[in-house]
């Protein structure tokens, strides 16, 4: 750096690299003082040795010395453009006026030369320019001077350029030798400087580069991002869309169930009971296909039921075999008597998903195998879900990474969330996946889910079937905007001897809820209704009726409502049997009014 009186400052050894051209320059000058300081005493030892000169040359580049080793000192006194001066003049002077005394000696020229060079290196292309028209000028001048008697020649100087002369000879090239190795001591630090400047761009621009590659990493990553949630928020949409279908044909599943359970309870001949299980089984099928259409929907809160895993693996196997193109072949190699705990929507997404990247791996075809067993591990028994394929395969590195939130190997036709989704629906039920892949071989990827038998929920679901469905001093109150859905349910609950209030929307069953004199003992509300939200409605009658249970019965999620489904006592996924409803509330009654509302998720197996 250069200080406030032009001085360079003391910058640390090692640190060169760094500093900008003016310090550079700074601390070339004070080595250049330095040096025609030395070239100075070397070139006075020289002429004093040599008994061929006046005492005034002596005196000449003794004084010059001088000069040079004082201005190298006064470095905080003395600006940088001044000191560049008096090295600069210093030297050609001292030079013109040997070049004067004692002819065209050779050495002289050298000094010139090195004068060129200190000029250009510390003022620039103009300073050595400048430098040499300056010396031009001088050279110019020493004849006028001569001719004028202003400065005469050494007497006998033309003996100083005999070459058979010992004296010259060790004289011009002890003086040739310092001059010279002067100007490749200042033009090898040049040299040092400009290599350490290259090396400097070169490594800027290698740290450039790799900017520049991890700034298109990331720009290629957030493209990928960016299509991962494009594609996921379209199929969102559809969800949702299939999700709304699903909630209509419910509706009318419903209806279907309600009739269905009345022509049962008549007397009627062989040939009309037929048509009759006839209806059941087509409305069953019917009832299985929107359950698929909500495993592509929204996800809906947790229905937790009984699930016959077999069973329910082969509909969902007849389901993708006619979304998978026809050289792919499904096989199924299922266990009939594996039954676990959970909800079939959930389970029918992560088939779906785990079929899906088999399909992705089967590019020209080849056959994708599910099997269902019981197992066991030293963590307990669980029911086995394997997914195998004999696609391309996968490499360790993939392998490890599958599970990853948006990780991807299909650029921007996939969202990385598929089976990261899997990972999260089984950890959650306290199971595991995990994943075995040769490359050209296929892969498997495994799902153990908790047995059963091991888990809590079945004793409740088993034991609530237990009792007698006897609905004679309960009053519900059923509030659904579906009118048909409505009298089909008030008409179905009043046959078990239910008594039954009926409301077409929220506002309608608060004002019934407090108007109403007599306890009303179990509320059965849909989710989505036009009017006061679900949330207003439960609230106005937990304060009508402290006691009350409450029971949501929709074909919508919970969260599109924006119902927090922990107020609710049960939730029951449209379509249900009206058998299936009446047992719900007759086990809702019969709870202790002290006993604590625990939130119990129930699924609607169809009767």
């Amino acid at each position: 750096m250069i200080d406030d009186a032009g001085g360079a400052a003391a910058t640390p050894r090692g640190a060169e690299d760094h500093d900008d051209p003016q310090a550079w320059r700074a601390r070339l000058l004070q080595g250049l003082l330095l040096t025609m300081t030395a070239v100075f005493a070397g070139v006075g030892v020289s002429t004093l040795a040599s008994r061929k000169f006046a005492t005034d040359l002596e005196l000449v580049f003794g004084v010059s010395g001088l000069l040079m080793l004082a201005i190298s000192l006064s470095g905080r006194w003395l600006s940088y453009m001044v000191r560049t001066a008096a090295l600069l003049g210093v030297s050609g002077l001292a030079a013109l006026y040997a070049l004067a005394r004692c002819g065209y000696a050779p050495n002289a020229f050298v000094a010139f030369g090195f004068v060129t060079v200190m000029a250009t290196l510390l003022l620039g292309v103009r300073g050595g320019v400048g430098s040499v028209l300056a010396i031009s000028v001088g050279l110019c001048a020493i004849p006028a001077l001569q001719g004028g008697g202003a400065i005469t020649r050494v007497s006998g100087w033309e003996r100083l350029l005999d070459s058979d002369d010992p004296e010259n000879i060790w004289r011009v090239a002890a003086n040739f030798l310092v001059l010279s190795m002067s100007s490749v001591v200042a033009i090898s630090y040049l040299l040092r400087r400009g290599e350490r400047l290259l090396l400097e761009k070169t490594r800027s621009l290698e740290q450039l580069a790799r900017e520049q590659a991890e700034k298109e990493s990331y720009r290629a990553d957030l493209a990928l991002r960016e299509a991962a949630y494009r594609k996921a928020a379209e199929l969102e949409i559809l969800g949702r869309l299939s999700g709304s279908m699903a909630h209509d044909f419910n509706n009318a599943l419903l209806v279907i169930f309600a009739a269905i359970e009345q022509f049962s309870r008549a007397d009627l001949t062989p040939e009309l009971s037929h048509a009759v299980e006839a209806l059941r089984s087509a409305a069953s099928q019917g009832a299985s296909a929107t359950r698929q259409l909500r495993a592509f929907g929204p996800h809906s809160p947790r229905s937790v039921s009984l699930i016959a895993l077999g069973p329910a693996v082969r509909r969902m196997a007849a389901l993708l075999a006619r979304v998978l193109p026809s050289n792919i072949e499904v096989s199924l190699d299922v266990d009939d008597d594996v039954a676990i705990v959970a909800d079939e929507g959930q389970i029918q997404r992560l088939l779906t998903n785990l079929v899906l990247n088999a399909r992705d791996a089967m590019r020209e075809g080849g056959r994708v195998t599910l099997r269902v067993k019981r197992s066991s591990a030293a963590e307990g028994p669980f029911a086995l879900i394997e997914v195998e394929d004999d696609g391309a395969g996968m490499s360790e590195d993939v392998r490890q990474r599958l599970f990853e939130p948006f990780f991807t190997t299909k650029g921007g036709a996939g969202t990385g969330l598929g089976l990261a989704s899997v990972r999260e629906l089984v950890e959650a039920a306290h199971g595991s996946v995990s994943a075995k892949s040769e490359l050209g071989v296929g892969s498997t990827l495994s799902v153990r889910w908790p047995l059963a038998d091991a888990a809590p929920e079945v004793s409740a679901a088993r034991s609530s079937k237990s009792h007698t469905l006897d609905g004679a001093g309960i009053t519900v109150l059923v509030v659904d905007d579906d009118t048909q859905v409505r009298n089909l349910l008030a008409r179905g609950l009043r046959n078990f001897g239910f008594t039954v209030l009926e409301a077409a929307d929220g506002r309608e069953g608060l004002l019934i809820a407090r108007r109403h004199r007599e306890p009303v003992h179990v509320m059965c509300a849909d989710c989505v209704m036009p009017g006061i939200p679900l949330r207003e409605l439960v609230a106005g009658y937990r304060a009508a009726f402290p006691a009350g249970r409450v029971v949501v019965c929709s074909g919508h999620a919970l969260e599109e409502s924006g119902f927090d489904p922990r107020t609710a006592d049960r939730f029951m996924a449209k379509p249900f049997g009206i058998k299936e409803l009446a047992r719900c509330l007759h086990e809702l009654y019969r709870m202790s009014p002290e006993a604590p509302r625990a939130v119990v998720l129930q699924s609607a197996d169809v009767a």
